[in-house]
């Protein structure tokens, strides 16, 4: 049975179209069945009907009143829905409307308050408070974007902060107590995001516990209770079912072994050994260069000695992916999942492995910061060859294409803007006061000075703008912090945030 509103098809037997609400039209005979007449697009021509006979019968006020009805029930259901999700905290938190920024008194001193505020300025509010200090979340990030997730959960709205004395904390936007985790640990070295993670479900938080030189893997929920423990592992990462972690055997001083722990059911895999070298692989040589899980989980890295190795997950014999005479600094993924980037001890090379062809150019020398692009095409990274002043370079992934952007720089800091079209960075020839901060275009033209004595930056508005953190009084020692808002093409610069005490540095979201 057709319904005369929608045209579409119905069951037999029903009053109301499963589909519009409208009063189904039941025909007293099968020859005077209305003929279903569709409005015609202003593209298409239809030969008007001139059948009077077999007109569709026009709906009247109560069948009119049926169907507004039924799209004012729908339009009320999503608006509560909407309205619990923002209550729920999912807006209020969403990582692309509102920023998170750190307070110091000064350069030197940790970060002791943590404050979040809306990208237009608005609800600017303290999510925690530290007169003693915590760990710089913001310079871990800034050297180290790859361990966001060992930071941030996956919707951005619980934060892992380490105190001064050791403690874990985790932040709830929602919530003005935090939730303290039991932990011995007091070198700080989980707090500041190495031997831990969130789950990719963002259900877990796992993390190594370190006391009288035994390494506990832990994990626990969001909430603080503790899911699962094993003595003697060490904390690799979460596989992407969030059921399963990769941890590290030890014998309390050195790493032995890798293996698979699902610490739901608490069943070990164990996959390979790992031999000591020259360079006895410590517990704390894991701290730089932790284990990799491919992002389709198929594959994990590893450091054995000073060689990076690959295995499959599901077992297997393992095999050598980079060779190296002094040491790996660090490796991970491009976004796009096919480019790993390697840094070697030996002159802080930079290598490129494509894990698809299984081919591995060498980029750079003397790189200190690298940062992909969002579609793992780019690559910009920093170099300093022996002194003070750094250069900043743009290139393919497959080192094609190679353009300095700035040269002779104190310090830097950089970002690609979201479409990948650009690249923003700070400029600090001028030593610790706040630098210079430039847009220019992924082939290096149109380069735009946006403003000065700048600190911090993120991109907004989907890299339409950028938000930023003006800082005065630096040198001195007393610094005050600004936040303002300005378009990528260098117009509508607008104050978002007054100035008040202490430098700011942008944490969330993270470059």
């Amino acid at each position: 049975m057709h319904c005369i509103n929608c045209g579409k098809e119905n069951e037999e037997g029903n009053q109301f179209c499963m589909y519009c609400g409208a009063e189904l039209y039941k025909p007293e005979a099968a020859s005077s069945e209305p003929e279903i007449v569709k409005e015609a697009t202003p593209s298409i021509q239809e030969k008007p009907i001139s059948t009077p006979e077999k007109k569709a019968p026009k709906l009247d006020q109560r069948k009119i009143l049926i169907i507004l009805g039924a799209t004012g029930i729908m339009l009320v259901a999503l608006i509560c829905i909407w309205t619990a999700v923002g209550f729920l905290g999912f807006q209020i938190f969403s990582p692309a409307e509102q920023l998170v920024y750190g307070i110091q008194e000064d350069l030197q001193n940790n970060v002791t308050v943590i404050m979040a505020v809306k990208e237009n300025g608005k609800d600017n509010k303290e999510l925690y408070s530290d007169n003693d200090g915590f760990r710089s979340i913001a310079i871990v990030l800034d050297y180290y974007p790859w361990l966001k997730n060992n930071i941030f959960s996956p919707d951005g709205k619980t934060i892992s902060v380490a105190e001064n004395n050791g403690d874990l904390l985790l932040l709830d936007s929602d919530s003005s107590v935090p939730v303290s985790v039991d932990i011995q640990d007091k070198t700080g070295i989980t707090g500041l995001g190495y031997l831990q993670g969130f789950s990719p479900d963002g259900q877990y938080f796992g993390f190594t516990d370190f006391d009288n030189n035994s390494f506990t893997t832990a994990i626990i929920d969001l909430q603080g209770n503790e899911v699962y423990s094993a003595d003697d592992r060490v904390f690799g990462a979460f596989l992407p079912d969030s059921k399963q972690i990769v941890a590290f055997e030890t014998d309390r001083e050195n790493v032995t072994g890798l293996g698979i722990l699902n610490f739901l059911s608490g069943e070990y895999t164990y996959l390979t050994g790992i031999e000591e070298s020259d360079t006895t692989y410590t517990i704390w040589f894991t701290v730089t260069s932790p284990v990799i899980v491919s992002p389709n989980g198929n594959t994990i890295y590893y450091i054995d000695g000073k060689n990076l190795m690959s295995i499959p997950t599901r077992g297997g014999s393992s095999s050598s992916v980079y060779e190296s005479d002094e040491g790996i600094n660090f490796a991970f993924f491009s976004p796009d999942e096919r480019t790993m980037a390697i840094v070697d001890r030996d002159g802080n090379s930079l290598y490129l492995y494509d894990t698809r062809r299984d081919e591995k150019s060498r980029i750079a020398n003397d790189v200190e910061n690298i940062v992909f692009s969002s579609n793992g095409r780019y690559l910009a990274y920093a170099t300093n060859e022996g002194n003070s002043e750094k250069d900043l370079y743009l290139s393919r992934t497959d080192g094609s294409d190679k353009v300095r952007i700035a040269r002779n720089v104190n310090w830097l800091k950089f970002a690609f803007s979201p479409d990948n079209n650009f690249i923003a960075y700070i400029d600090g020839s001028s030593g610790d006061a706040g630098g210079s901060l430039y847009i220019v275009r992924r082939d290096g033209s149109d380069s735009t000075r946006l403003d000065t004595g700048v600190w911090s930056f993120r991109f907004v508005n989907n890299g339409n703008s950028i938000v930023y953190i003006k800082v005065s009084d630096l040198d001195r020692g007393n610094p005050e912090s600004e936040i303002y808002r300005i378009g990528v093409n260098g117009r509508k610069k607008e104050r978002l945030l007054q100035a008040d005490d202490g430098l700011f540095t942008f944490i969330w979201p993270v470059p």
